[in-house]
């Protein structure tokens, strides 16, 4: 059913070459794949460590280091596209600052600041990452249901 919907979504984006919206768009659906596949792959990193006879601290802290860095990598490179672009909108500086908030709070549980709560840390960065995947995807809908509108 998701493959369904993202196709569409991409056939849709794919008949419109031109225009402002297009790369707009184009920018809302690598947002939306990006985010949620770092989240769907950091969802099941803190199982793997366990499973080879790490301990439950040592596996939060290690793959939360690596959702850090892999969070901090997009974050640079998308920042660094802004300024080159200059894509700089409320959203976008508010969808920024969440998300380096949810790097700091991995980056206190990879260094041991937090290790009682580093489960329910991680899954609010988790949250982060999917709000702002659902984010972008609902603004590109939004966006794509208001071009296919009629002229009035």
């Amino acid at each position: 059913m998701a493959l369904a919907g993202f196709a569409s979504l991409v056939t849709v984006l794919g008949q419109r070459h031109s225009g402002g919206d297009f790369e707009v768009n184009v920018v809302r659906l690598r947002g939306m794949l990006e985010t949620s596949l770092i989240a769907l792959v950091f969802s099941l990193t803190p199982f793997l460590p366990r499973e080879l006879g790490i301990s439950d601290v040592a596996s939060w802290r290690l793959a939360s280091a690596f959702f850090a860095l892999a969070g901090g990598a997009r974050l640079a490179v998308k920042f660094t596209e802004g300024l080159v672009n200059h894509a700089s909108t409320s959203l976008a500086y508010a969808l920024v600052l969440v998300q380096a908030l949810a790097i700091v709070l991995l980056a206190s549980i990879a260094v041991g600041l937090v290790s009682e709560r580093a489960s329910g840390c991680y899954l609010i960065a988790l949250f982060i990452y999917l709000s702002v995947s659902t984010i972008f995807f609902l603004r590109l809908v939004l966006s794509l249901v208001s071009s296919q509108r009629p002229a009035a």
